[in-house]
């Protein structure tokens, strides 16, 4: 096949979690970016605007997904998860990321004011990571999650539609937990 050398690039793109990691390194290191840009006293709104859609929509989204899944599999399918506990790095890696985005919610505040725009991000990446899973299982001879080399087409499907739903759930929880934790300190700053 032609494309065939490009297959190791893409391989490399067919779990979900190595998408959450690469989101997250580059989020963080756009946040570095901008903290420098700040200091540089350069014009830093567009930058700004960027980094807090980039947050809302794809960052929190992705990252609390991968965590939730993560667990998801590992209490409907012990022996998987058991395969994957014996690799320590693995609840690390599922969990870390998760403990990063929600320090950030905490530390910063990221309006949820384009929610039209924040839904095309979630639904973008979530078409492109579907499609590099499926374009590389009709490719090659595994999935992309062991898990689903044993089970039926009903339950693959399952999955793959109920991503939609849950990732827009996380996306409206992350809008809902950002008002809960920045409602007190918003209304004491307009009041003063």
């Amino acid at each position: 096949m032609k494309g065939k050398k490009y297959f190791g690039i893409l391989h490399n793109l067919n779990i979900l979690t190595k998408w959450n990691l690469w989101i997250m390194w580059s989020f963080f290191g756009l946040s570095v970016l901008y903290d420098i840009i700040l200091l540089l006293r350069s014009n830093q709104r567009i930058f700004r605007q960027l980094l807090t859609h980039y947050f809302n929509s794809i960052v929190f989204s992705i990252g609390s997904f991968d965590f939730v899944t993560f667990w998801l599999i590992s209490l409907i399918d012990r022996e998987i998860a058991m395969a994957l506990f014996s690799d320590v790095n693995n609840p690390i890696i599922h969990c870390f990321p998760f403990i990063l985005v929600l320090i950030e919610k905490f530390l910063v505040y990221h309006p949820y004011f384009q929610i039209v725009v924040h839904l095309i991000g979630i639904v973008v990446i979530t078409a492109a990571y579907q499609a590099t899973v499926l374009f590389l299982r009709t490719n090659t001879v595994s999935w992309a999650y062991l898990v689903f080399d044993s089970s039926k087409f009903n339950s693959r499907l399952f999955f793959f539609l109920s991503m939609w739903p849950m990732i827009a759930a996380v996306y409206i929880s992350g809008a809902k937990i950002n008002e809960l934790i920045w409602k007190n300190a918003l209304s004491s700053l307009t009041q003063s």
